[in-house]
């Protein structure tokens, strides 16, 4: 690993970000390339963070360092390089470098590192850098997220869909509640009321949750009005994920993405999750699986809501069939990127599991996946392909391929989304 470190009297320039790593054999098939961190700040010491940093990944890295965003744009001019650190106050041009590399470099993987906790300016930067870290991360998890975003770059796509993501202007960030109960649900001695009380700071969080556990899925006989019930019944894990899948619903309603849309997405992610939790189940695999397929299946079509809040325009104009592979095709040809692969890009760079990033990114193209055993992956797969509407969707021969019964009528399809 080499260090290049370029100055000139400038001011102070841009911020980090660092996604999580992708799996190692992911990450081993770019190791025998050669691949460019450019650290962008006026700090040594965050240039010497990011060298120690890439001594966790695979493969051979350089790392050059400028001062400022004109020397930053000459270096980006010059040669390929693969992520930004951005180490700038926000005030001092950190965000205004930022969004001039997502117009001018949306191949460049985008990681902010303010020098300060700001929520006001991390709010702003919200649609100007892929994923956040503070300067002081340790340079394991950083060299885990550079990792991680190698890995998805190499298994998801090709140089044309990190361009068109890169260059989305309307990306959510993690919510911030679904962070909070994950942070609490760490603790081994956590209780369920806790979860409770993290969820009743959001009134219309509520309502969402008990609408759900009210309706046709849990096929309760008397009506549920108390969160502290609801999450008993539900679970610590099934509610944080129903929380992700209400909490970023609701952001892509402020990013501008269309009403109807917004409804008719979130009404047929509850169906397939619950289809693809059910699926599990008959396969009796381990609960961490069965709760991993049901949060697969809510957030499966979260590309399509990137695609409506970003270009609503030429999505609302669009007349959607019901089939999804039909969807897929539209989506390639008018956009250039599928929902699967953007939704699978999104929750890479928010660091979640693996197995939930495949499932999400190759639902309609199993065999892509380096799976050779049943996984939220094949539950999402086939709920989706038993969903109505949708025809010759499931991949027989991928069936085949995990000893599976090709026949799926022993599974059930998806219930009415309430």
């Amino acid at each position: 690993m080499t260090t290049h470190l370029e100055r000139e009297p400038a001011a102070p320039a841009a911020g980090n970000r660092f996604p999580r790593p992708g799996s190692d054999r992911a990450v081993a098939a770019t190791a025998r390339h050669q691949r460019t961190i450019l650290v962008v700040g006026p700090h040594q010491a965050l240039a010497d963070h990011v060298q120690t940093a890439t001594g966790y990944i695979p493969g051979a890295w350089d790392v050059l360092v400028a001062p400022d965003g004109t020397i930053a744009g000459r270096l980006l001019a010059s040669k390929p390089i693969q992520a930004a650190v951005v180490g700038l106050e926000p005030a001092l041009g950190g965000i205004a470098f930022l969004d001039w590399l997502r117009r001018h470099h949306p191949q460049v993987t985008r990681v902010a590192a303010f020098p300060n906790d700001n929520a006001d300016h991390n709010l702003r930067a919200a649609n100007a850098a892929h994923v956040y870290v503070k300067p002081t991360t340790q340079e394991r998890e950083l060299g885990h997220l550079i990792g991680r975003t190698v890995g998805l770059q190499a298994r998801l796509g090709t140089e044309k869909l990190i361009a068109f993501a890169g260059s989305l202007q309307r990306i959510p960030s993690v919510p911030r509640v679904y962070a909070e109960l994950r942070s609490v649900m760490s603790n081994p001695d956590f209780d369920l009321g806790g979860v409770a009380k993290v969820i009743s700071r959001d009134p219309g969080l509520v309502v969402k949750v008990l609408q759900v556990v009210n309706s046709a899925f849990y096929g309760l006989r008397q009506r549920i009005s108390d969160l502290n019930h609801a999450v008993a019944l539900m679970g610590s894990s099934t509610i944080s994920s129903l929380v992700l899948g209400i909490t970023l619903h609701d952001q892509f309603a402020v990013l501008g993405a269309a009403r109807r849309a917004l409804d008719e997405e979130w009404h047929r992610a509850l169906a397939i999750a619950e289809a693809a939790k059910r699926i599990a189940e008959s396969e009796h695999v381990s609960p961490d699986t069965v709760e991993e397929a049901y949060l697969a299946g809510l957030l499966h079509n979260v590309g399509r809501l990137v695609l409506a809040s970003n270009l609503s325009d030429r999505f609302t104009a669009i007349e959607w069939p019901e089939d999804r592979s039909e969807v897929i095709a539209i989506e390639r040809s008018a956009f250039g990127a599928g929902h699967p692969e953007l939704g699978g890009l999104l929750l890479g760079t928010w660091g979640l599991d693996d197995g939930l990033v495949e499932a999400v990114a190759f639902y309609a193209e199993p065999t892509k996946s380096l799976g050779t055993r049943f996984s939220p992956l094949t539950a999402l797969h086939v709920a989706v392909g038993l969903s109505p509407g949708t025809h010759d969707f499931i991949d027989e021969a991928y069936l085949e391929s995990l000893g599976l019964p090709v026949e799926a009528e022993h599974m059930h399809s998806a219930p009415e989304a309430p």
